[in-house]
């Protein structure tokens, strides 16, 4: 190539010329040295993933590449489309960088994140030997002609590799894989979701399927995640609440901006994770099929991963707690005791009391029946005529639990334990005294 310096100093448009062909040839020899220095960490239907740690590049190809600066982590993932078609890698890069425009733009730290594109483009690639290997990886077009897109690597698994390792680390029949795992193996997600598959008995992905795709397919069939779901319940694996609350936050503020990702399953969410496994930050990735609207010919919604998942982010007890106070906020139990405070009519409170009640005894719930009864009791005092309700209120709980007064006296001795006064604790006594003995 000339040097500028022999370039008349008027011809300003050839020298830019020059200088772009220039640029343009550095640049893709920079990318080219990436590939050829790149290893395969993931794979998808349409895309090869593969990693870069910038430490194997030399500083003019880094330079190239990223112009503002190197990552903070030092390395790239680059997404290579399987099949080449002109212009799409820039399409979905262009996607991907308006999404991470608009989380962060939002300035919500509760939201899951994107990973910042630095190259997006096609690709010639001039050396036989690299395509020769990209090919053995998976690409698939004939042309030397390579779609990429380089972003930021995330270093960890997605949410189905997750999930994946949750189950072979409490499963019995997969103890060879928890061994693997313990000593630091990175286990290929095709093989996990393949054992666990066996081990849970999912159905087997079609015949056409393959590749790591093989993950998305099983864990993404409705009959293969009930499964999945009712082990990790029985087994009470507990699945990290923030993954699905910033996954939840960002596609709400995604939406609230004309954005959809209409592909948002497992294998589009990735985790990046502490020494001790703890979820560090969440992103999402795979803009290809976003849009301005939500795509009905795509199965299921957005969100549909929060739903799918956001009962196993908690324990039995807090399940049941959590129950409970929908429970108590359904039957307007607050309300009941807002009108007691204020000194409602007594006869509309009796018949709240009484809605609200019929509803709890129907549910068997002991704890929340005995903070009724004491919510009733400690009433008593601020309603003219205490004596008149202290016999209503024992009459009514009598009768309603004519068939079961074990349960009755389970509740009224809960009730006298939560008293502080003597007077509330002997009323309860005394109910309980009415009892049929040996109940």
């Amino acid at each position: 190539m000339p040097s500028f310096e022999d370039l008349p100093v008027d011809d300003i448009s050839r020298r830019n010329q020059l200088e772009g062909a220039y640029e343009k040839e550095v640049l893709e020899a920079a990318i080219e040295a990436s590939l050829e220095n790149s290893v395969k960490c993931n794979e998808g239907k349409n895309a090869l993933i593969l990693h870069l740690d910038l430490a194997s590049l030399d500083k003019e190809s880094i330079d190239q590449l990223l112009p503002a600066g190197v990552p903070e982590k030092g390395q790239l993932a680059s997404k290579v489309l399987k099949i080449y078609v002109p212009g799409e890698a820039q399409k979905e890069a262009g996607k991907q960088e308006q999404a991470r425009r608009i989380l962060a733009e939002s300035g919500s730290d509760e939201a899951a994140a994107v990973p910042k594109v630095y190259v997006s483009r096609d690709l010639e690639i001039k050396n036989e030997v690299l395509m020769d290997r990209l090919r053995g990886l998976g690409f698939k077009s004939e042309k030397n002609v390579v779609s990429l897109i380089m972003m930021d690597y995330i270093d960890g698994p997605d949410l189905a590799a997750y999930i994946f390792e949750k189950v072979i680390k409490q499963h019995p029949g997969l103890a060879d894989l928890r061994q693997r795992l313990e000593q630091g193996e990175r286990i290929e997600e095709e093989e996990m979701s393949r054992r666990v598959g066996l081990v849970l008995d999912f159905e087997a992905p079609p015949v056409s399927v393959s590749g790591d795709d093989v993950a998305k397919n099983i864990i993404t069939n409705a009959r293969n995640g009930t499964k999945l779901s009712k082990y990790l319940r029985d087994q009470e694996i507990i699945l990290d609440k923030k993954i699905f609350s910033k996954v939840e936050q960002a596609t709400r503020v995604l939406h609230a901006n004309s954005f959809f990702h209409n592909d948002l399953h497992e294998r589009n969410v990735m985790l990046d994770l502490a020494e001790d496994g703890q979820v560090q930050e969440v992103y999402l990735i795979d803009f290809a099929t976003a849009d301005s609207r939500a795509n009905d010919d795509l199965v299921g919604s957005d969100l549909d991963i929060v739903k799918k998942y956001s009962s196993l982010t908690q324990s039995r007890a807090e399940q049941q707690a959590a129950t409970d106070s929908k429970f108590w906020t359904r039957f307007d139990l607050t309300s009941w005791e807002k009108g007691i405070a204020r000194n409602q009519a007594k006869q509309n409170m009796w018949e709240q009391l009484k809605k609200d009640t019929e509803a709890i005894l129907a549910a068997k719930n002991v704890d929340m029946l005995g903070h009724l009864i004491l919510v009733l009791k400690d009433g008593c005092s601020k309603i003219a005529n205490e004596n008149v309700w202290q016999e209503l209120a024992a009459a009514f709980f009598l009768d309603k639990f004519r068939d079961d007064p074990l349960l009755l006296r389970q509740c009224l001795k809960m009730a006298k334990e939560k008293s502080e006064a003597q007077s509330v604790q002997n009323f309860w006594q005394s109910i309980i005294g009415k009892l049929p003995a040996g109940d």
